[in-house]
């Protein structure tokens, strides 16, 4: 540094005044029109393939249904072996373990259907989806 008493970045800022211009705004950044599109045909490929966690509708922003088919599909596995393995009954265990899987996948197979149908042709905060 220099000995300069007039240096610039050594100045005391208590005689500046306030100028509210200068300032930025605050800025929402998980308002819905600075949110990206989501795209209907990526959606319907996590719902083929990925139905089963729920995944296409934590992509639309429309958790409820991504919750209840991760819920049904890890719920039920745990659920199903644990009737199984430790209640030692065969079948009730079998019915969960693979009736679990079988009912969220289905939720992403429907999802997908309805998708490619147009019915649902907006994510969940109301933007339109991208081809």
């Amino acid at each position: 540094m220099t000995d300069d008493p007039k240096n610039p970045q050594d100045e005391a800022l208590d005689n500046w005044e306030h100028n509210p211009s200068f300032q930025q705004s605050p800025v929402d950044h998980f308002a819905p029109s600075r949110l990206p599109a989501c795209s209907k045909r990526r959606a319907t490929l996590l719902g083929i393939f990925l139905g089963f966690w729920g995944v296409q509708r934590f992509y639309l922003r429309r958790p409820a249904l991504g919750w209840l088919a991760l819920v049904l599909c890890k719920g039920g596995l745990l659920a199903g072996f644990l009737i199984w393995f430790l209640g030692g009954a065969v079948v009730p265990g079998l019915v969960l373990v693979i009736g679990g899987p079988v009912l969220a996948e289905v939720i992403g197979l429907a999802d997908a259907m309805s998708l490619q149908s147009g019915r649902m042709s907006t994510d969940g905060v109301g933007k339109p989806l991208a081809p």
